[in-house]
C-alpha cells in the first residue's frame, strides 16, 4: 500500500540529496557502467502511484508529457516491449520518487536512502538513447534534468 504524502518529509529528503554531486550520480552517466539486463518496474500499485505524483508534482510545472497519452501507454504496458517508453516511464518514477514516502521507491546508496534510485539507475545506453532522436528519448533526457533544479532547504 502506497504511503501518504508528508511535505515535511519530502522537502527534507529533495534537498538533502545532493543529486549531481554524487559518484553514483556521475557514474550512471557513464557509457561503460549500463547494463544490458531487462527493465524492473515496481509493483503495479507503486507504478500507477508515482505516475500520479508526477502529474501532480512535476508535469503543472514542468509540462513535457501528454497526461492522457501518457497514461494511455502505461495502462497498455506499452513500457514493457518500447525500451524508449520504458526509459521515459523509469525517468518519470526517478523524479516522482522525490515525492512520496513509499520506501519501495527508495534504494539505500553510501548509507543513503535515495528517493528514485532504483529506477534511475536502470535507464541504460543514456547516450544512445537520442540518436535518432525520438520523442519518448528527448522526454527522458528532459524528465531527468529536473533532478539536477535546485530546490530551496
Amino acid at each position: 500500500m502506497c504511503k501518504d504524502y508528508d511535505a515535511n518529509r519530502i522537502t527534507k529528503l529533495r534537498t538533502s540529496v545532493p543529486w549531481g554531486n554524487e559518484s553514483w550520480f556521475k557514474s550512471i552517466f557513464q557509457h561503460d557502467n549500463y547494463q544490458s539486463q531487462s527493465a524492473e518496474f515496481p509493483e503495479d500499485d507503486l507504478l500507477h502511484h508515482l505516475v500520479d505524483l508526477y502529474f501532480q508534482h512535476v508535469n503543472r510545472t514542468f509540462p513535457v508529457i501528454h497526461e492522457p497519452t501518457f497514461r494511455a501507454k502505461v495502462s497498455d504496458r506499452l513500457h514493457m516491449n518500447d525500451r524508449r517508453f520504458g526509459r521515459l516511464l523509469l525517468s518519470v518514477l526517478t523524479v516522482a520518487s522525490l515525492y512520496t514516502t513509499d520506501e519501495r521507491a527508495f534504494e539505500e546508496v553510501d548509507g543513503i536512502q535515495v528517493p528514485g534510485h532504483r529506477f534511475f539507475n536502470q535507464i541504460k545506453d543514456w547516450n544512445k538513447s537520442l540518436a535518432p532522436a525520438v520523442l519518448t528519448g528527448l522526454q527522458a533526457a528532459f524528465v531527468s534534468s529536473y533532478l539536477t533544479i535546485p530546490r530551496p532547504v
